[in-house]
């Protein structure tokens, strides 16, 4: 497997209208993924990519609050019992919730996303975060007898492959996204980013959040 990034010179944004629906959620249908357990979202899947999320910054400053032990109900589509904020761990310092909550979702979804182009024996697929212009490229290769084996053979071997690819994926996903803010690029509008591209606990949170998906 080989995945590859680049940065396009231009790029779509997301006009007001679509990114009210993307942030409000798009569950439109109802979703197998948010009904099964969560050890079945591989196969199961999720209708739309996770919602889009800001982060916190760990200090002092107006509009970031501090969260204890209770961290209420995660979302994937909505959030109205989420606790989020900073949280301070006494091994592993500061905690950005909502980056633990975006890396765990991201796990999920590519974990889902590339058991279905491993059973479809897709060679190529692409994929981007929803406030990023850059698009990733994974290449695979395949067995020569894969298409050969028997249904339930690939699909658990789909299965064992998509929970690795999962969290690598969505840790590449978000921490691209910390590059393009430090040079510049600004997802959420006129106010600079660059300021909060490498905050200590931001990798952390991510990292973490990858861990408790895969688990």
């Amino acid at each position: 497997m080989r995945e590859t990034r680049h940065t396009p010179g231009g790029g779509l944004r997301l006009g007001p209208a679509l990114l009210g629906l993307v942030r409000a959620g798009c569950q439109v249908l109802p979703d197998r993924g948010m009904a099964g357990a969560a050890s079945e979202v591989v196969v199961t899947r999720f209708n739309f990519p996770p919602r889009l999320r800001r982060g916190d910054s760990p200090t002092a400053v107006l509009g970031t609050s501090f969260v204890g032990g209770n961290l209420g109900t995660h979302g994937y589509y909505d959030h109205p019992w989420e606790k989020n904020g900073i949280a301070y761990t006494r091994c592993g310092g500061h905690l950005d919730i909502r980056h633990v909550r975006i890396a765990a979702d991201w796990t999920a979804y590519r974990a889902a996303d590339s058991y279905r182009h491993l059973l479809r024996g897709d060679r190529m697929f692409s994929f981007k975060l929803l406030a990023d212009r850059s698009r990733h490229r994974v290449q695979l290769s395949y067995p020569n007898d894969w298409p050969a084996r028997p249904l339930g053979q690939r699909q658990q071997i789909a299965r064992e492959v998509a929970r690795v690819l999962g969290p690598y994926l969505a840790f590449n996903l978000v921490s691209w996204h910390k590059i393009l803010t430090w040079y510049g690029f600004r997802s959420t509008g006129p106010v600079p980013e660059s300021r909060l591209a490498y905050s200590w606990e931001d990798g952390y949170s991510n990292l973490l959040g990858t861990v408790v998906a895969s688990r």
